[in-house]
């Protein structure tokens, strides 16, 4: 089986990219590589807590909380949907993806029924899937001869259009009824505990036969015209008059000069109110088509100017849409008679051509024989990167070149992922393209008030559109099949230029139009599998229409895809280099791939040539030559004694092997000999978690790993045998302790991934727990972990346990209550009238460079108080812990998260923390001032944390103002009061001030009702481009109640820390003024400092229970930092 690749696309134009499923590969994956993410670019803005943490509702209705601490610790912690109790969940994280599967899903996922996307927590936010952008889950259901419609689904479900291409139909599923739509749709096995799932049968409702998430999509002539010699083919006659060609992309503008009469049917696809083109990609890539360039007096005449366009807008107007909506528009433009259709969209990451996008335009074309030239993808140089659905075996595929015929930077390179096929197969002008601008767009280059300049291979594809619509004119009987061949083998190369990268070449609609001798295969795609010890042969044939005979002389140019070394002799030779055509006839060449030469590479490419009088036809080629690799066995044994041979079995799913020095992971295939991969020769890693079935007992899990597998010279088996396992236990003092949650597993490294096998089992479960011992392991992270949160009556304990380098041969963990650290929590609030409720969050970030937390979340009434002791170590070393606190009304409003920053606290220590502290005021929470952009973020109505921040999720009630001044000009002003950017600030420094303003009217609080807060300080941009600076801010301590108020008539202590840039410089002149009538008046409160130079202030409050007490604190440093904030009851007197 091949290489595993959980992808979350998204389609663009432009810039390109549409969703697609990962499919199995079909070549072995020695030719595969998985492209890590590139680093994040140091951002010039404060953190966002909103791009840290987020929850998605699956689709079995149970929901997953995604939190990034600071250093890029991810933790997700699954939350059972209604119903749901006792449902495991597995846990793998690659990378930067995080898989988190139900039991009851998994059999299903693993036979590939559901889509993994579906569970890719976050791909799904990156999407823009998580709860807080969308309420619904968007499927593709394919089902057996009946739509959707027709199958009964519950209510919830919407059914949004039929896809007959795919055999499927979109709906959405609301999330709230996602349970109910699960029950539906996983019949029997929805809801079951994990020892009915075992060995289940892994089927769907009736009917349905797969699900797939419906994926998001965006968007991805000057000179560029003239450069691929489409005048030539103007002055023989051809124009594209009389061929339809579909625009498939945002809309056209039909009100555009360079369009007037030429767009002759359209429909809206999209959620855009109207179907012309409001975003202007569609408009671009239509007048590369067809434009007349009546708005330039000629200049920016498309292609094929007198072709008629049909336009399926598919993406609204910010240039968003779906992957069904793709598919329905192409659909639509195939049923209108169109000869080539154009798609300027490409998923943002490599596909092997089975995803429904691709397995769609397949079938469409063979059906309704239409030409569908498609955008490469914007990926950039690496190969193996070409996008859907330009990985599609029938789309005729199209990089991006600049004005010399280059190949430009950003253009998706091959060849196709999986089996190594040809792709791209053709190139043309992509860069700095100069097309008509839609009238209600705001393109980022305007030429004039009617074009812009865009760049992609978006750009690109249309100009090969245009092409096919002249040679359609000239061959109007010809199969899609036929024009892209013809396209393809008439193109033009450019010297140094791969196969790999422009296909044949860049497009010359004038050779396709006149050329009469031509070759039938538009290339060829070769793989020689390891020992490479057969011959690969291939035929070409080469057809004359002149009556002449014609003799071509053929030659061979072959090379590394990967560098452009030179390939070894011999590797591609032709049966014959002098080939005879005869007149109105044809004639064939074997091309003969021969392995007994030593392999330099593992793909190679080139073109296949033949020249003559008037003569050069072009065949690109690929072919891929399996490195040296072997079968991988694992015989994975359960508790039974019996042999795994069902993925059923196996958690997370599917099963894989990992390469300890690349990272990538290799999927293993379910066999009556076991589980079996193919892998390159190198180093593996295996784990997974075997449910062992016991009756009317709980299932058993054994955690089966195999540290390190050498594949050195053969195929190897290796048995992991469960019954040497070891039942994993725990100890602590408190006699009536029980299970809140177990999550336990393996946390590695491979290759600089983080990679993980966890299952997590929540509520008072009973299932045994195994763990097979593995010999000690050097070089790398490797941890064996366990998370456990166990009730009892001295409080709660959060315990995460594990070895560093191996699974330990006794896997047994005592703690004593005196070793551990211990928090009394008090949660508080704003004083509101709501009936609120908290989930508390709690996280330990594992030791190394795993960037892997483990934890989990309480339900709790607010105000409340509990106790937790917890571990301080991991394995001997430090463990952090980070705390956050989601406050709400329901699970879907959630008004505010309190974070709080990892701490590691010592054994025996004991911590009083209080989350949402009163008093309320205003603070800036970020600051940072990068070369030439000042940008802050700040907080009207926060509690007075230390070391931590509250973020409000909807500020909907709080209205105010923030303004910066520069030496006392003001610089900008904002009616935002959370924040605020400004760009063009010398670098050099200057003195500032922020000024805030706002008044609160929420319904979670009812303190800080009017706050401003001053604050000066200097400035000047870091040498090291940027900085995050904190500037001064006040908190105001005491001990108050839980509902944010202190006792009224009484003497009271509040404590007055100023928190200092970087903790230094000198704080002076602090002072505090109180005032009990909503800010009338005020009173100066004694302040002074204690023996450690804490500030405080200690004042008497009045007898006025139910009253407020409103603060204002000023205070200096010695470096020039200044703060005066007012808060307008500040906090209650009870």
């Amino acid at each position: 089986m091949g290489l595993l690749r959980t992808t979350m696309l998204t389609l663009s134009a432009g810039a390109l990219a549409v969703a697609g499923i990962p499919g199995a590969t079909a070549a072995p994956p020695s030719q595969l590589t998985v492209a890590k993410q590139a680093a994040t670019s140091r951002s010039a803005a404060p953190v966002d807590h909103r791009k840290q943490v987020a929850t998605v509702t699956l689709l079995t209705g149970d929901r997953v909380r995604l939190t990034t601490a600071p250093g890029g610790v991810i933790t997700a912690v699954p939350m059972h949907g209604p119903g749901r109790d006792g449902i495991a969940f597995s846990t793998r994280r690659h990378g930067s993806e995080i898989e988190v599967l139900p039991s009851d899903a998994a059999p299903l996922v693993a036979s590939g029924k559901l889509d993994r996307r579906l569970f890719e927590i976050a791909g799904l936010v990156r999407a823009g899937y998580d709860d807080a952008k969308t309420t619904q889950i968007p499927l593709i259901i394919r089902s057996a001869g009946e739509r959707v419609s027709a199958l009964a689904a519950p209510s919830g479900v919407a059914v949004r259009r039929s896809l007959p291409s795919v055999g499927a139909s979109a709906l959405v599923t609301q999330k709230s009824s996602a349970a109910q739509f699960w029950r539906w749709l996983a019949g029997p096995m929805a809801n079951s505990r994990p020892e009915s799932t075992v060995r289940s049968q892994q089927t769907l409702a009736s009917g349905v036969q797969q699900v797939w998430l419906d994926g998001p999509v965006r968007e991805t002539l000057d000179r560029s015209v003239p450069q691929t010699g489409a005048p030539r083919a103007w002055k023989l006659g051809y124009t594209g008059k009389g061929v339809k060609v579909a625009v498939i992309d945002s809309g056209i503008d039909k009100t555009h000069p360079d369009l007037a009469g030429a767009v002759v049917a359209e429909r809206n696809f999209s959620t855009s109110p109207v179907v012309t083109d409001r975003n202007g990609h569609g408009t671009h890539v239509a007048s590369t088509i067809t434009g007349s360039g009546a708005a330039s007096k000629g200049r920016y005449k498309g292609m094929a100017p007198d072709a008629t366009l049909v336009s399926a807008k598919v993406l609204d107007d910010t240039g968003a849409g779906t992957e069904s909506r793709l598919i329905a528009g192409m659909e639509w433009a195939a049923d209108q008679g169109v000869k080539v259709a154009n798609i300027s969209v490409g998923s943002t990451f490599p596909t092997d051509g089975t995803d429904p996008i691709a397995t769609a335009l397949n079938r469409i074309s063979a059906q309704k024989r239409t030409l569908f030239v498609v955008a490469a993808g914007n990926l950039g140089p690496d190969n193996q990167m070409i996008t859907s659905p330009g990985s599609a075996d029938a789309a005729l595929t199209v990089g991006a070149v600049d004005a010399k015929g280059a190949t430009a930077e950003f253009s998706s390179r091959g060849p196709r992922s999986g089996d190594l096929a040809l792709k791209p197969e053709i190139a043309a002008p992509g860069v700095g393209i100069v097309a008509a601008r839609a009238r209600q767009s705001t393109p980022d280059e305007p030429v004039g008030d009617s074009y812009a300049r865009m760049s992609g291979t978006s750009m690109a594809a249309p100009h090969v559109t245009g092409g096919a619509a002249l040679l359609a004119q000239l061959r109007p009987t010809w199969t899609p099949a036929q024009l892209k061949a013809l396209l393809i083998s008439t193109a033009k190369p450019l010297a140094g230029e791969s196969a790999v990268a422009q296909g044949a070449g860049q497009l010359d609609p004038g050779r396709a139009l006149t050329q009469r001798v031509n070759v039938e295969e538009g290339s060829l795609s070769l793989f020689m599998r390891w020992p490479h010890d057969s011959v690969t042969t291939r035929k070409l044939t080469y057809r004359n229409t002149t009556a002449s005979d014609a003799t071509l002389q053929i030659g061979v140019q072959v090379h590394e895809s990967v560098g452009g070394g030179p390939a070894p002799a011999g590797l591609i030779r032709v049966g014959a280099k002098t080939l005879r055509v005869p007149a109105r006839s044809t004639a064939q060449v074997t091309v003969i791939a021969d392995p007994k030469v030593a392999l330099t590479d593992v793909t190679y490419d080139g073109r296949i040539t033949a020249t003559g009088p008037g003569i050069a036809v072009q065949t690109p080629f690929t072919l891929g030559a399996e490195s040296e690799s072997y079968d991988v066995t694992i015989r994975a044994i359960d508790l039974n004694g019996k042999l795994v041979t069902s993925l059923s079995q196996l958690q997370p799913a599917p099963a894989v092997v990992g390469d300890l020095q690349t990272g990538d992971l290799y999927t293993l295939r379910a066999t009556a000999k076991g589980l079996v991969a193919r892998v390159p020769r190198g180093t593996y890693t295996f784990g997974t978690i075997v449910a062992t079935p016991a009756g009317i007992k709980p299932t058993a899990y054994t955690l089966l790993s195999a540290p390190r597998i050498d594949v050195q010279g053969a195929s190897r088996t290796v048995t992991l045998d469960a019954r040497q396992a070891k039942l994993v236990r725990t100890q602590v003092d408190a006699p009536d302790a029980t299970p809140n949650l177990t999550i336990f597993g393996t946390v590695e490294v491979l290759g600089g991934w983080p990679f993980t096998t966890l299952l997590t089992l929540e509520g008072p479960h009973r299932n045994p727990l195994y763990a097979l011992p593995t010999t000690q392991v050097t070089g790398r992270t490797y941890q064996f972990a366990m998370f456990r949160s166990l009730e009892s009556s001295r409080g709660t304990y959060d315990l995460t346990f594990g070895n560093e380098g191996r699974v330990p041969t006794s896997p047994t963990y005592t703690v004593r209550d005196a070793d551990l650290s211990r928090m009394n929590v008090s949660f508080a609030t704003a004083g509101a009238a709501l009936n609120l409720n908290g989930v508390w969050h709690r996280e330990a970030q594992l030791p190394g460079d795993s960037t892997m937390g483990l934890g989990w979340y309480y339900d709790l009434p607010l105000p409340s108080n509990r106790t937790h002791l917890f571990t301080p170590a991991f394995a001997g070393k430090p463990l952090p812990w980070t705390d956050n606190l989601d406050v709400r009304t329901t699970i879907s409003q959630v008004w505010y998260t309190e974070f709080h920053d990892p701490v590691v606290y010592e054994p025996g220590q004991v911590v009083d923390r209080t989350f949402t502290p009163a008093a309320f005021r205003p603070e800036v929470k970020g600051f940072r001032h990068s070369d030439g952009t000042m940008s802050f973020q700040m907080s009207p109505l926060a509690p007075s944390l230390r070391g931590g921040s509250l973020m409000i999720w909807n500020p909907t009630g709080v209205d105010g103002t923030s303004t910066l001044r520069r030496n006392g000009k003001v610089v900008a002003t904002s009616t935002d009061p959370f924040t605020l950017e400004v760009g063009g600030q010398p670098r050099t420094s200057a003195d500032y001030t922020l000024d805030v303003t706002a008044k609160v009217a929420v319904p979670w609080a009812r303190y800080a009702t009017e706050v401003n807060g001053h604050w000066a300080f200097t400035s000047a941009a870091p040498a090291d481009y940027v900085e995050q600076i904190t500037m001064l801010n006040s908190l105001v301590l005491g001990t108050f109640d839980g509902s944010g108020r202190a006792p009224s008539g009484r003497a009271f202590r509040l404590g007055l820390p100023i928190m200092r840039p970087g903790g230094q410089g000198t704080i002076r002149d602090v002072s505090l003024s109180v005032s009990y009538d909503d800010g009338r008046t005020w009173a100066k409160a004694p302040v002074g400092q204690d023996s450690n130079g804490n500030w405080a202030a200690e004042i008497r409050h009045p007898n006025k229970p139910g009253g407020y007490v409103s603060i204002r604190t000023s205070a200096a440093d010695d470096r020039g930092g200044q703060l005066t904030v007012t808060s307008i009851r500040a906090y209650g007197l009870s």
